[in-house]
């Protein structure tokens, strides 16, 4: 006499992963308890080590500038007026280069890719088009820094000039956006 398991072989591998699925849904809570959100996900995508090797979350530009303010008041002793004025400086600085970027439709090249259709590898030629725009955007972008670091300078006391150019000149060559006229942001 045959047993119904091996008249049915299928039946057997049905109730395998009937079980199977079963166990699965009996622990998936537990899972997604200890899995991590997926915003958390995202935040921590967001996030980059800062120069101690601590998580620092990306920032928009007007909490770079409050952030950069910030490190300018506590270094050169600034008063409310003059927060007030460099913060005003520094935001415009950033509405320049903005512009700037605009102006010179520079974007991800990836993504403007993607729009067109086109191949993710840009040709020769697109390239050097691409070079050529990025130094002059460059040489705008020296000049709106160049411009920022006198209204700055316009604002501090004698004082405070001295100390904020020392702050400048120990600054690494070509770090961060203020590499040419600002101090470090929050001592980085």
């Amino acid at each position: 006499m045959q047993t119904s398991n091996t008249r049915h072989p299928n039946r057997l591998r049905l109730l395998a992963a009937a079980a199977t699925l079963a166990g699965t849904l009996a622990i998936a809570p537990a899972l997604e308890a200890q899995a991590p959100s997926r915003d958390s996900a995202r935040a921590e995508q967001g996030m980059r080590r800062g120069p101690r090797g601590d998580r620092m979350q990306r920032m928009n530009p007007a909490q770079r500038v409050d952030r950069q303010v910030a490190h300018l008041t506590e270094r050169l002793s600034l008063s409310e007026q003059q927060a007030t004025q460099i913060r005003r400086i520094l935001t415009q600085e950033h509405e320049q280069m903005t512009l700037v970027m605009e102006q010179a439709g520079m974007q991800r090249p990836d993504s403007a890719r993607a729009r067109d259709g086109r191949s993710a590898r840009p040709s020769e030629a697109e390239r050097e088009a691409m070079r050529a725009r990025m130094q002059v955007v460059r040489t705008q972008m020296d000049a709106v820094r160049a411009q920022t670091a006198q209204r700055v300078e316009a604002v501090l006391t004698a004082e405070q000039r001295e100390t904020w150019r020392t702050l400048r000149d120990q600054r690494p060559a070509g770090r961060g956006p203020h590499a040419a006229h600002g101090p470090p942001h929050g001592g980085r």
